[in-house]
Formats: C-alpha cells, structure tokens, sequence
C-alpha cells in the first residue's frame, strides 16, 4: 500500500489552472530528476520535501520552456518509501513530452544524474507502490517504460532505466514476510565497489564501520572518497589480511561489517559499535561511538530511526533494521 503524503502535507502551491482529465492511460513512465540530487537526500527526509517543492516551483515557473498550471507528474517517490501526491490519478501529465502525456502517467523518482544516482530499495519500493495506486485508482495499464522510450532524453538515468527495463522488479525480500538474510557475506555482494574519487552515500557508511573498527575519518559524514580515506581503508585492509588496494569491494566490506547478531536494550556486544557508527553516518546521535554498550539512550535513537524508516518502532536490531542501516 501506498503511504501517500497528502499536497498539503508537502506544502504544494496551489494549480494555476485546471487539470485536463483521462479516464485511463496505457501504463506509467518513470522519471529522474535529471539535475543534482543531494547523497544525504536518504538520511534526511526533509531534502525530499523540499526538491519536491523545488520542481513544482520550477514547472510552474517555466523551468521547462512553458508554464505548468502545477508539477508536471502524477505521483513522486522518495528514498524512505513514500509517495508524494502530484497531479494524481485521472489527470494528464505534463511530463512526458509533447503528444506523449496522454500515454501514461508519470512518476519521479527523486534520483538524480549526481550525487544520488543508484535507486535504492526504498525509491524501488516507492516507485512500485506508486505504479499500483495508479492502478487502482487512475485505471493505468501494465505498461512500464523509462522516460526515454519513445522521447530523445537520457530520463530516468542509467541506473534507474536498467531497473525498469528489468520490469521495474521489487526489491527481494522487500513487502515479504520474511527476514531478510544480514550475513556479512550476503549484505557485501549488495553494494557498490568504492574508489579514490567516488562519491557515493555508501562512502558515509565506510566512514562509520571504519570509526567501529578503531579508524577514525577526519569527516564521518562526507560523501567523498578521498585520498585521506583510501589511507585508512588500506591501513584497515593491511591489519585484517586483505589486499590493501585502497579499494571497497565485497571482501572488504564484509570484514567492515563483521557479525550483525539481534541487539536489543541492555546487550553489551561488539556490534554495537557497528550499530553507533552506521547511525552517526545516518545523521543521529548516538552518544559514545566507543561503547559496546546497548544503553536506554541508544535504543531511543534506535526506535526514533526506526520510526523514521518506516519499520516497526521496537529498538531491537534485527535484519530488516541492519539492512536500512547499510542502505539495502
């Protein structure tokens, strides 16, 4: 099911026109943003109101060579699996160049050609749970296509388009029942190989499992994989017995991440460790990065993460929060 956030809840301007109506359409076209789209955009859900809010501004504005009475697409899906409510069900689009709105509805994606590029389970998830509500509500047919399909435009993104053209699939053991695995090995082979110059939010992530580990960044929060960061991944690298390259690959990441056991309130455990620096690089506070100790201050960051997320508030670490942590 869609969690849709409401026009007013995002503080949409009001349309300057009326809408044109369609009683069903072929199917949906999936977009990007095609601009710069923040890596911190998936820790803070406040940068997806506000670019959402930006585009309506510049459609209505004439950022596309006209002005749109409103936001030129139906729904938006952000990455913490929420839909922003557009121009809705039953109503053409503005997005899908000329002659081609009537086709489909339209849904961005809020991925962009820097910075946020890679869609991550929740956009997936948002994306689907937004080609559904049109579904239901707006008769859309089966149809899944990138903005490019029949339109010259490198919309949605290769990333982005790559997923469509797969069929626009949920991700695996996302809306099921069952557990996601969190074994080190299986977590590693899901994500992406990180570099000298790489900018990526998954860099975050190697600054605070490198913090857990004893190697302390200059800056746990920065995106950028730097000179100063590809030092400590081999002096990392070195210590554990790997190939001290400088580079992030599977072998790596699963000695960064190490045991991902269930934590829960008073657990004292290595992992904590693990767990305080994943939610630093997520923007919490998680007291001292140094202790192993699973204490009421952290469970409380914890549940406010959780809550956050979109997953059940209980402040037990399990493999469906581990997984969010790492960003899969």
């Amino acid at each position: 099911m869609a969690d849709i956030i409401s026009r007013k809840e995002w503080g949409a301007a009001k349309a300057t026109g009326s809408y044109t109506r369609v009683s069903s359409t072929r199917g949906v076209k999936v977009h990007y943003t095609g601009g710069p789209v923040p890596a911190r955009i998936v820790d803070d859900h406040s940068v997806c109101v506000q670019l959402v809010r930006d585009v309506q501004r510049m459609h209505m504005s004439g950022g596309r060579e006209t002005r749109y009475v409103d936001i030129g697409y139906s729904l938006v899906a952000c990455p913490h699996r929420k839909v922003f409510m557009g121009r809705g069900p039953g109503h053409l689009v503005a997005a899908n160049g000329p002659g081609l709105n009537a086709g489909h509805y339209a849904v961005l994606a809020l991925v962009g050609s820097s910075g946020f590029t890679t869609p991550n389970e929740g956009v997936k998830h948002a994306v689907r749970d937004a080609i559904e509500y049109l579904r239901k509500e707006g008769r859309a047919g089966v149809e899944i296509k990138g903005h490019r399909d029949g339109y010259a435009t490198a919309c949605p993104g290769g990333p982005l388009y790559a997923w469509v053209k797969a069929g626009a699939p949920r991700p695996s053991g996302g809306g099921s029942s069952a557990s996601p695995s969190s074994t080190p090995a299986d977590l590693a082979k899901l994500l992406p190989m990180l570099k000298l110059g790489a900018t990526d939010w998954h860099v975050k992530t190697v600054r605070g499992l490198l913090h857990a580990r004893g190697y302390v960044p200059a800056d746990l929060l920065s995106t950028e994989f730097d000179a100063a960061l590809k030092t400590l991944v081999r002096l990392f690298q070195g210590a554990e017995g790997l190939d001290a390259d400088g580079i992030v690959g599977a072998l790596t990441w699963r000695e960064l991440i190490g045991a991902l056991p269930e934590l829960a309130a008073n657990d004292e455990a290595w992992a904590v460790k693990t767990l305080r620096g994943l939610l630093f690089a997520r923007g919490y506070d998680p007291g001292a990065l140094w202790s192993t100790s699973f204490d009421a201050a952290l469970r409380a960051v914890v549940i406010a993460y959780q809550r956050a997320e979109g997953l059940a508030p209980d402040g037990i670490v399990g493999p469906k929060t581990w997984r969010r942590l790492l960003r899969l």
